[in-house]
């Protein structure tokens, strides 16, 4: 089963620069998680084309969802989900220890709903 970790980052290049250290403290310790990044133009902007190539996923915001606020984005965040085996949330603003095993995390979760 393909495991996923999603995060956003939106509004400020700050947001990106954070979804990509939380990108890199994932997949150090755990690089078959995937990583899915809702994202706008304006928050990846100070990436490098190297840097975003360590998230497997990135969803642009457009359409309806492009004049929503983070919290809005949050509320509908399923709609943009790639919707992974089993995917969890984590806020870009949140950092994984190098001895943290998220495959654990999310092993122990599967088969429950959990938010």
């Amino acid at each position: 089963m393909e495991r996923g970790v999603l995060t956003l980052a939106v509004k400020k290049p700050v947001y990106g620069n954070m979804a990509y250290n939380l990108a890199v403290s994932i997949k150090l310790p755990n690089p078959d998680v995937k990583v899915q990044l809702i994202c706008d133009d304006e928050a990846i902007s100070e990436l490098s084309e190297e840097q975003k190539e360590i998230f497997d996923i990135l969803t642009p915001v457009e359409g309806k969802y492009a004049d929503m606020n983070p919290g809005e984005l949050k509320v509908n965040m399923y709609d943009l989900s790639a919707f992974f085996g089993g995917t969890l949330f984590i806020d870009a603003d949140s950092i994984m220890f190098p001895t943290s095993d998220i495959n654990r995390l999310l092993g122990t979760l599967s088969g429950y709903g959990y938010q």
